[in-house]
């Protein structure tokens, strides 16, 4: 702008919530089960089934196998291992692993727990309404 020259603005500002458009989402969130690992026998090509590993989250040391958290179960290393069946990777239905990514200038761990607090009022809304049909 030049000296002696002003702007107007306009604005409106609305709040929207996620559960009626993408746009307002604070965050994105997934899951995926944890991987475990099983070993029947000896693997003869030990190091191959750890090389192929395209996350390398497999270890092997003597009859102990270990699965870490990056494991996709893409399970390219049973498929390289020898004899056949040597080693499982399976995922365990009992755990999972959350993950929480921003996309809002709040915190994930604030967005998590705005969230538990909107569960609990819900659960409370249903509780209310369940006793009304006794």
């Amino acid at each position: 702008l030049f000296d002696d020259q002003k702007l107007k603005l306009e604005a409106y500002a609305y709040l929207g919530f996620g559960k009626d458009h993408a746009r307002h989402q604070g965050a994105i969130a997934s899951y995926k089960y944890l991987a475990t690992a099983n070993l029947s026998g000896k693997v003869d090509n030990a190091d191959d089934c750890v090389k192929k590993c395209p996350k390398h989250s497999l270890k092997i040391d003597g009859n102990k196998i270990a699965v870490d958290t990056n494991c996709d179960l893409c399970k390219e290393c049973v498929s390289m291992c020898s004899p056949k069946g040597s080693i499982e990777i399976n995922e365990d239905p009992t755990k999972f692993i959350f993950t929480v990514e921003s996309v809002s200038g709040l915190d994930a761990k604030d967005l998590v727990l705005q969230a538990a607090d909107i569960l609990k009022g819900k659960i409370k809304d249903f509780e209310k309404e369940a006793k009304k049909i006794k």
